[in-house]
C-alpha cells in the first residue's frame, strides 16, 4: 500500500507532457522549456544508459544554463524506480549530460525530469517504451 502511494505521489508530481524518448523533443508540462533528448545507446538497455538534455526557452527556443536539473528513472507499471542515483553534469549552450541511467529490468521506462531556473519550476516525462537486456 505504501509503495502505491509514493508511486502516486510521483506520478502527479510529474503529470506534464509524456513523449516518446529516443532522439525527442518535449514541451514541458507548463511550456516554460522545450527539452531535446537523447540517449546511448540509441535504444536503452538494462544497466546503464547516459542521455543528454538540451534545454531551451520555451518561448525564446535559446539555449537555457545554469539550471538545476532532477532525473527519476521510473517504472511507472511496477511503481518503482531506479537502484542508482542518476549524475547530471552541465556543458554549456543548454546541454546536460545524465550519467548513471539505470534501467534495473526490461519494458517501459519513465525518466521523471524536473527544471528549475529563475524561480521557474516546470517537468517533463520522457517514455522509452521498449528497454531490452
Amino acid at each position: 500500500m505504501r509503495k502505491s502511494i509514493i508511486a502516486l505521489t510521483i506520478l502527479l508530481l510529474f503529470c506534464g507532457e509524456i513523449a516518446m524518448a529516443e532522439n525527442a523533443e518535449i514541451r514541458s508540462e507548463g511550456g516554460f522549456f522545450i527539452v531535446k533528448v537523447q540517449i546511448e545507446p540509441s535504444s536503452p538497455v538494462v544497466g546503464t544508459n547516459v542521455v543528454t538534455l538540451t534545454v531551451l526557452g520555451g518561448r525564446s527556443k535559446t539555449a537555457v544554463d545554469g539550471a538545476k536539473i532532477e532525473v527519476v528513472p521510473w517504472m511507472t507499471v511496477h511503481g518503482h524506480g531506479s537502484s542508482k542515483k542518476t549524475r547530471i553534469k552541465e556543458k554549456g549552450k543548454g546541454i546536460y549530460v545524465v550519467e548513471n541511467v539505470y534501467f534495473t529490468m526490461t519494458g517501459e521506462w519513465d525518466l521523471l525530469i524536473k527544471i528549475q531556473k529563475d524561480g521557474i519550476e516546470d517537468k517533463v516525462i520522457v517514455t522509452f517504451k521498449n528497454v531490452k537486456n
